[in-house]
């Protein structure tokens, strides 16, 4: 059980003013909730007074919010989310946080305030000589630097890690803010506001506000029916990332009291619930959106995106790193107006989930990456691979597709695919009907870009080469060391059949270098676009090297393990 709090302590007195789920800091800037205000039973002072704290940094902490006692007891006081995040602390060694009125006051000196450096000196500040002298610090322009740092010229004001808790301390402050009438942004990033009325006087005080940024601020559960009394009329941006919401009723609640909201960010939140919510409540107060950031929200099957579809004016929608596994399945007219989709990190395991995102008609920018998809693959492997699945993309990891590098992507992959298709003919493993079955579910791209770039059919594209002419056939390659440990090993030439396979390679390179094949990764280096080299593993020993698009004058990496 919890034990009491001395009947003799005041919570909110004037040498103990802190409140549970009070937001604090120590003073080493670490940021935590008070969760326990009281005594402790392994004070040597039982009258003391302690602040249990639960720090937002999980290796802060010292225990879970218990202890303990001298009797061998295990005597919990709070709780913690994760394990070691708590500690009891005095008073004393926590700060309790500050109005934005005063940090203002803090970082933009008043005109007419005394000077840092009358006499362009600064008082009391010295530079020691080699010579053991000292030479006073000058500071000149400090006029000129005060005239551009005016509370009432600015448009907008960055007060991260402040310590702002609150929007004023009594009404004494209030001119500081309606000088500040011209402020249309405010990043109050990593700050200690938790609580939404101050967030209501913040949008009072500041009606022409258009951007908001409360990031790394745990807000406290916003309710649906908490009234905002019109303070955000003007506001277009809001930043909620890493802010503690739990439910997306709530970021109904903030479109639904931000009328003109057109970018909301909400990365680092916990959302599991958007489809229960799209369902029984009305979400049209989202219909605005234009840019909606989703990333690390734990989403986790793709009905929860779904939802959201009928958000026709979303162009930007960022799922980064949430656990989904699929896409789709997409109709026709789903977010029809979505231009930019973020996937990276996801856990997408088949490219038929990237080809579903074609039916998405004004797609035309992706990010993807880090997922099982890719991991194989190198990074520009998979570059080429999503350029082609992907017809109308025209940027891919915030880089321009340009028609060249589109066109050598396509090539590349349309190589990659034959030589997959003739590498399954030549083990006779499959019938033809069952080879082109395969190769459209597979690749359904295919065809296109084989037709796209001169094919005659598919009867081309499956027809199997010649045994004799193609095992007859030789190439002359570069075969070079590199790495740590590649010595004086000579960079060699070599004529190889054109479809040798990649170990009978590996045992031609230990013979000519002296290195195990246990201990090699080959790499064909390609031309990439704008000449720029690409490393392409080859990464099967059962595969030829023509499959790797390994040809004539190809230059060929041995790397040591």
């Amino acid at each position: 059980c919890l034990p009491s709090i001395p009947s003799n302590f005041s919570p909110m007195s004037s040498e103990i003013d802190f409140s549970l789920s009070q937001r604090v800091s120590d003073l080493q800037g670490f940021r935590g909730t008070v969760r326990y205000i009281g005594e402790v039973c392994t004070s040597k002072d039982k009258d003391t007074v302690w602040i249990g704290v639960e720090f937002d940094d999980p290796n802060r902490g010292k225990h879970d919010g218990s202890v303990e006692s001298s009797e061998g007891k295990r005597v919990r006081y709070f709780e913690c989310s994760c394990g070691g995040s708590g500690s009891f602390l005095k008073p004393k060694m926590l700060a309790k946080g500050i109005s934005l009125a005063e940090a203002l006051r803090q970082n933009y000196v008043d005109l007419n305030a005394p000077l840092v450096a009358p006499g362009n000196t600064l008082v009391g500040q010295y530079a020691n000589t080699i010579r053991g002298k000292q030479k006073p610090i000058e500071l000149y322009g400090e006029n000129k630097i005060r005239e551009r740092q005016q509370i009432s010229d600015l448009e907008g004001c960055t007060l991260r890690e402040a310590l702002i808790c609150r929007c004023v301390n009594s009404s004494d402050e209030i001119p500081v803010l309606s000088s500040a009438k011209n402020i249309i942004s405010i990043d109050l990033k990593d700050n200690l506001v938790n609580d939404w009325s101050e967030v209501v006087k913040i949008g009072k005080h500041f009606p022409n506000l258009i951007v908001l940024a409360l990031s790394g601020n745990r807000m406290n559960s916003l309710q649906s029916n908490f009234p905002f009394e019109g303070s955000f009329e003007t506001l277009s941006t809001l930043v909620l990332n890493s802010s503690s919401l739990s439910s997306w009723t709530e970021a109904v609640a903030l479109c639904k009291n931000m009328p003109r909201l057109k970018e909301l960010y909400l990365s680092n939140n916990n959302f599991e619930d958007i489809e229960k919510v799209c369902g029984e409540k009305d979400v049209s107060y989202l219909r605005g959106l234009r840019v909606l950031d989703l990333s690390e929200c734990g989403v986790k099957a793709w009905r929860e995106v779904s939802a959201l579809k009928f958000l026709k004016n979303l162009e930007s929608l960022n799922l980064n790193h949430n656990p989904l596994s699929t896409i789709g399945p997409l109709d026709g007219g789903d977010f029809e107006g979505l231009k930019d989709l973020h996937i990276h990190g996801c856990k997408i395991e088949k490219w038929a989930d990237v080809e579903e995102l074609n039916k998405l008609a004004s797609l035309r920018s992706i990010r993807i990456g880090f997922c099982p998809l890719t991991l194989p693959l190198t990074t520009a492997e998979a570059r080429i691979v999503v350029i082609s699945r992907l017809p109308a993309i025209a940027r891919v990891n915030a880089s321009g597709v340009s028609d060249r590098e589109r066109k050598e992507a396509e090539l590349y992959y349309l190589r990659m695919v034959k030589n997959e298709a003739l590498f399954a003919l030549r083990g006779n493993s499959s019938s033809r009907d069952e080879l082109e079955a395969y190769m459209a579910k597979a690749h359904p791209q295919y065809l296109r870009i084989w037709k796209k770039w001169g094919g005659n059919g598919e009867s081309d594209f499956f027809a199997k080469p010649n045994s004799e002419t193609i095992s007859s056939k030789t190439i002359l390659v570069d075969l070079e060391v590199f790495g740590e440990g590649s010595g004086q090993r000579r960079p060699k030439k070599k004529k190889i059949p054109s479809n040798i396979q990649v170990a009978p390679l590996k045992q031609l390179c230990k013979k000519l270098f002296g290195i195990d094949t246990d201990m090699q990764n080959l790499y064909h280096i390609a031309s990439g676009d704008g000449g720029v080299e690409v490393a392409i593993e080859l990464d099967d020993d059962s595969r030829p090297v023509n499959y790797y698009s390994v040809e004539n004058g190809s230059k060929i990496y041995v790397k040591m393990q």
